[in-house]
Parts: C-alpha cells; structure tokens; sequence
C-alpha cells in the first residue's frame, strides 16, 4: 500500500478523514463477504436473510453474477506476498492461469492506481502478466470487471528504486 501510496500520494488528497474511514470500513466488510462466498461459507439466500448493509448484500449479490458470467475461480485469495523483503502487499484473487482479479469498491475509476497495485503484484509473484482483472463494485453504480494492463516488470523495479531512495538520501 505505501509503495502503490507513494506513486499516487495525491489521490485522495482532498477527502476528509472520516469519509476514508467509512469507505475503508465498507471495502473491508465487501471483501470479507466475497471471501466467504468463494469458500462456499455463505449465500445469496443466507445473505439476503442476514441483517447486514443492504449495499453490502448489493455488492455480493452483482459479484456473484461477474463471477459466473467471467468465471471466476480464484485457486488462491488473500494472499501476503514480497519481493525480496522489499515491499509486501496482500492480493485478493489469483485464478489457475495466475490471473491476478483484485476487488475495489471505491466510488470511481482509479485505473492508473490499479494498474500499478497489478504490477507490483505480479512482480512479487515472479509471474509476468500484461493482463490482471479489477472487480469494480461500488455502492452506487452497477459492479462491473475491468481489464487492466499492470504496469511491466522494468517500470515497476524503477518505481521501487525510486521509493526506496526516500529511505537513504
């Protein structure tokens, strides 16, 4: 996050605190809830029965119909990888051809942002990829799959060296 943070330090610059926070809090619960329906813990009908955000049950229920329209079957989620103990991030889905398909719930677009979080996903998985997936659901648009084109392997070693700097001049 910090290292993805230090490429786009000003994207939320004018947002108040407390409007990041609720967002935070939301993305948090959206993707605990999509883990657990990948893991079959959970579903629709359960959901629908359940007294959480009626946004939340929303943005369930819109991935389940991606999901089976993109087919979508993460081999692993929530994962912590490094490179090199240079940076860690934390993917969301990573499917059999090792694809990388990242959740965002933001209120728009930020596809340069993603595509640098792809990226540097891609490098710590040593996988070399020009494609990865976000699955967009926000609270007041209807959820949809964008395609993204992660940033390459050499932009990516250029930005670390480049955040790394700050820590030794």
């Amino acid at each position: 996050s910090d290292l993805v943070e230090f490429h786009f330090y000003d994207t939320y610059a004018n947002v108040p605190e407390h409007i990041l926070d609720a967002a935070a809090d939301y993305g948090t619960k959206m993707h605990s809830l999509l883990e657990a329906y990948d893991n079959g813990e959970i579903n629709l009908e359960h959901l629908q029965l359940s007294q959480i955000d009626p946004n939340l049950k929303e943005g369930v229920k819109q991935y389940a119909e991606l999901k089976k329209k993109y087919m979508i079957y993460p081999k692993s989620q929530e994962v912590i990888i490094d490179y090199h103990e240079r940076f860690a991030g934390r993917y969301d889905k990573l499917d059999g051809q090792n694809i990388l398909w990242d959740v965002k719930t933001t209120s728009k677009k930020y596809e340069d942002k993603w595509a640098c979080q792809l990226g540097y996903y891609y490098l710590a998985l040593g996988v070399e990829k020009d494609v990865g997936y976000v699955i967009w659901i926000p609270k007041t648009q209807k959820a949809k799959v964008i395609m993204i084109q992660p940033w390459d392997k050499q932009k990516c070693l250029e930005g670390l060296e480049n955040y790394e700097k700050r820590f030794t001049e």
